[in-house]
């Protein structure tokens, strides 16, 4: 079986040999307006989805329209396209680090989850460029229990992770790569760097290695 997922949040299990569609679920309407800034439209599923073949479920953030603009993280049944019981889950209503909550319209989410350990993280980046109040977010949900959400996100405005990799991981601990901060008064808030995160997300505080040539100045 081949997954296969689109902007206009369209969800499709395929034949591997034939192309036969096997199943196929819409996860509601893309965002097509409003957005502070953006080059993708419709904005809907971006992120390369992950599998867990124990529990036969497939795991994907979607951005969807309506009142308030929201990323949900789905758990699916890989054989069926079923609604796994507790999901989706909210990420606005769920996702805080250090008092800072999760506010969707600035974030958009691109990179690969991954599925570590029974949890599933999912990196978040901005729209475009240096457009808005997003932040580098990585949110890991306890995939048993939904309701358990963690999230950790950079200090400072920015520092998305934009990258299409997404989180990695060595089994036990995960590595993503943040852009560039702003506002940082000349300090490290998360920006420009790979950071380790342990399970969670947790930010172990000496686990980062910085990439700027001005970060790294600050450093010595």
């Amino acid at each position: 079986m081949i997954i296969a997922v689109t902007e206009s949040n369209n969800v499709y299990a395929l034949n591997a040999t034939t192309g036969t569609v096997i199943w196929q679920r819409n996860l509601g309407p893309p965002v097509t307006s409003g957005l502070p800034c953006g080059n993708i439209n419709p904005l809907g599923i971006t992120g390369t989805p992950v599998v867990d073949l124990a529990s036969r479920s497939l795991f994907l953030d979607a951005m969807v329209d309506g009142a308030t603009k929201k990323h949900f993280i789905y758990s699916l049944n890989v054989d069926t396209g079923a609604t796994n019981a507790g999901w989706p889950v909210d990420v606005n209503a769920t996702a805080t680090y250090n008092g800072i909550s999760f506010t969707s319209l600035v974030q958009n989410e691109r990179g690969a989850l991954a599925l570590v350990n029974g949890r599933v993280y999912v990196s978040y980046s901005g729209h475009a460029g240096d457009c808005g109040t997003y932040r580098g977010w990585v949110v890991g949900v306890d995939i048993a229990n939904p309701s358990n959400v963690m999230a950790w996100a950079t200090t400072a405005i920015g520092g998305g992770i934009w990258g299409h990799g997404g989180v990695a991981s060595d089994g036990t601990n995960m590595f993503v790569i943040t852009g560039n901060t702003f506002n940082t008064g000349g300090n490290w808030m998360g920006g420009e760097a790979i950071i380790r995160l342990q399970a969670g997300p947790t930010m172990d505080r000496s686990a980062h290695r910085l990439l700027g040539a001005y970060q790294l100045a600050l450093a010595r």
